[in-house]
């Protein structure tokens, strides 16, 4: 510890503590030899005494002369004048900074970008596939409603075709076997076509869903393992979905049918209590009772039969045409019976424009290190120069 009031203790000190600096200095190699000697080394009392900087700065002459503040003020004002004055060595730390952030930083982030782009390329590839996919799909969804209204309009006609060629005696072994008690054979046999065809459509819908899922789980794993950016898209959305083929498909699909369709002649024809009663069938889809029916003459029964018939053929024909007009129905019946099948194609679309923005921020990227290349070309210019 020197006495700072003392000049030449000062001195001796500041001698010795000069050299330990500069031997640690050439010791460590921080330094060659040359620079070594030409190295200003000034010791300086920021606070002498611990009196504090409100009782310096009401005695600053004596301050200035017991710190040796002014020795650091001139030779920081020798180094500011080798290197070409104040604006010079703003210039070079501004250099300085630019250059750690060019040599350290842009190479670790560029490399991140490239892997995170060439990813990115893999997405898109999944996405084209996924939208290729769906486009076959679609096909798929119009040939399927092509055959349920190939379905519809033969059962449909078939029935008008059989009806046409009953009698009084056959008439109920025909409506048992085509129509049965509320319907339930008719409808069983047009849930069961639409089951068919939806079911498929379902699957791939399902197997599609699967792939897509997994590609995104193979994304996200990369961005973590590479520290990259935490990619956020639709795939927990998308998981969500809950596709796969279960007895709940095909309980909505039978619900969308009851709901949908209006006209339903036959839920109150009910085979059980006709038969216990001994009511003809014709008689009670005739709104005719019992005793009436019973008191027809055998001519008359004839004509209310015929009656019967003419009225189920219109009846066959009501519900033919109004399938058909429920399937040719895209708000009704694509986005109900075939809601999964949107639902993965919005996914698919929001997944999309995602990754979209995800390319434009990149692209940004991308400009700015052109810009700060160019930053760099011009820094490199100004040391030419002064050279």
């Amino acid at each position: 510890m020197a006495d700072i009031e003392d000049d030449n203790d000062y001195n001796g000190m500041l001698k010795i503590k000069r050299e330990n600096v500069l031997k640690r200095l050439e010791d460590f190699e921080v330094i060659d030899a040359e620079k070594i000697q030409k190295l200003p080394v000034i010791a300086v009392a920021a606070n002498p005494f611990d009196e504090g900087i409100e009782y310096w700065l009401g005695k600053l002459d004596e301050f200035k002369k017991i710190s040796h503040i002014d020795s650091l003020q001139h030779a920081t004002s020798d180094i500011v004048e080798k290197n070409g004055g104040v604006n010079s060595v703003l210039l070079e730390t501004q250099k300085s900074i630019i250059k750690e952030i060019l040599e350290l930083k842009i190479p670790l982030a560029t490399a991140k970008v490239e892997k995170l782009d060439k990813e990115y390329k893999n997405l898109d590839n999944v996405i084209k596939e996924m939208k290729e996919d769906l486009s076959n799909l679609k096909t798929k969804i119009e040939l399927a409603k092509n055959y349920l209204k190939s379905f519809i309009l033969e059962l449909f006609t078939d029935l008008i075709l059989q009806l046409e060629g009953t009698t009084i005696e056959t008439f109920i072994n025909f409506f048992e076997r085509n129509i049965g008690s509320e319907g339930i054979v008719l409808n069983n046999k047009i849930e069961n076509g639409f089951n068919k065809k939806v079911l498929e459509i379902e699957n791939d819908i399902c197997r599609l869903e699967k792939n897509f899922d997994n590609e995104i789980d193979n994304f996200e794993e990369f961005t973590q393992d590479n520290s990259l950016e935490k990619f956020k898209i639709g795939s927990e959305m998308i998981k969500n979905t809950n596709l796969g083929l279960t007895n709940a498909s095909i309980i909505a699909i039978r619900d969308f049918l009851n709901l949908s369709i209006k006209f339903k002649p036959w839920q109150a024809v009910k085979i059980a209590n006709i038969i216990n009663k001994g009511i003809p069938i014709i008689g009670a889809i005739l709104g005719i009772g019992f005793e009436l029916w019973d008191s027809y003459s055998k001519k008359k029964k004839e004509e209310e039969f015929l009656k019967a018939k003419k009225q189920m053929k219109e009846d066959f024909e009501k519900q033919r045409k109004e399938y058909k007009e429920l399937i040719e129905n895209i708000e009704e019946f694509d986005k109900n019976v075939f809601k999964n099948y949107f639902k993965l194609g919005n996914n698919i679309t929001k997944l999309s424009n995602e990754l979209s923005e995800k390319v434009k921020k990149k692209e940004r990227f991308e400009n700015w290190r052109e810009k700060v290349k160019a930053i760099d070309n011009n820094l490199k210019a100004i040391k030419v120069n002064e050279k």
